[in-house]
C-alpha cells in the first residue's frame, strides 16, 4: 500500500534529510548499516511525525517562535530513537509513538520554540482594540472584565461585545 503526504510533512520530511546530512557524523553508522534509500524514507517517517507533533502543539495553541526548519526540527531528530525509526523504515512497518509525549518533552527541553497563544488573552485584545476604535475607550474591556468574560465564554465575538456595550450605555461612538 502506497502512503500519500501532505506538503506539510513532505516540507518537513525535507527538513529532516537536510539536518542529517547536515550532521553526516551523528548519522553514518546508519548510512553504513542501512542504505541511503532506507535512510531517506526514515527522513519521511521522521518528518511526517514532527509534522503530527507540531499540529498536537498548535490544537494546544503553541506557536513557533523559532524557524521550524533550523530549529525544530532539529530539537525533535535529537530526541528521536532512529535505530527503531530506520529498523521500520527498512521494512515498510509504521512508526506511530504518541505525538503528544513529544510535543510535552519539547515544549519542556525546548520552551523557547514555542510561545503560548491565549484564546481569552487574544479575545481581549481583540475587545479592547475595538473598544478604542468604536469609542476611543481602550479601557473599557478592562473596566468592566467581568462583563467581558461572560461575553468571552457564551463566544460573542470581541467586536459583537463592545458594540453591544456602547449601545447599552449609550456611548459616544468615535466620530473622527
Amino acid at each position: 500500500m502506497t502512503k500519500t503526504y501532505n506538503e506539510h510533512e513532505v516540507f518537513s520530511a525535507l527538513c529532516v534529510w537536510e539536518h542529517i546530512l547536515e550532521n553526516l557524523d551523528d548519522y553514518e553508522r546508519y548510512f553504513d548499516e542501512f542504505d541511503t534509500i532506507t535512510m531517506r524514507y526514515a527522513a519521511v517517517v521522521a518528518g511526517a511525525f514532527i509534522e503530527k507533533v507540531h499540529e498536537t502543539l498548535q490544537a494546544q495553541h503553541y506557536e513557533c517562535n523559532e524557524p521550524f526548519d533550523w530549529e525544530v526540527v532539529p530539537a525533535l531528530c535529537r530526541m528521536f530513537e532512529w535505530e527503531f525509526i530506520i529498523r521500520n523504515a527498512a521494512y515498510g512497518e509504521e512508526w506511530n509513538p504518541d505525538p503528544a509525549l513529544y510535543a510535552g518533552r519539547l515544549l519542556a527541553e525546548h520552551p523557547e520554540l514555542y510561545w503560548y497563544d491565549d484564546p481569552k488573552e487574544r479575545w481581549m485584545n481583540e475587545a479592547r482594540t475595538a473598544a478604542h476604535r468604536l469609542y476611543c475607550y481602550r479601557d473599557l474591556v478592562d473596566e468592566h472584565i467581568d462583563k467581558a468574560e461572560r461575553a468571552y465564554a457564551a463566544g460573542e465575538t470581541a467586536t459583537e461585545f463592545v458594540k453591544w456595550f456602547g449601545e447599552k450605555y449609550g456611548l459616544s461612538p468615535r466620530t473622527f
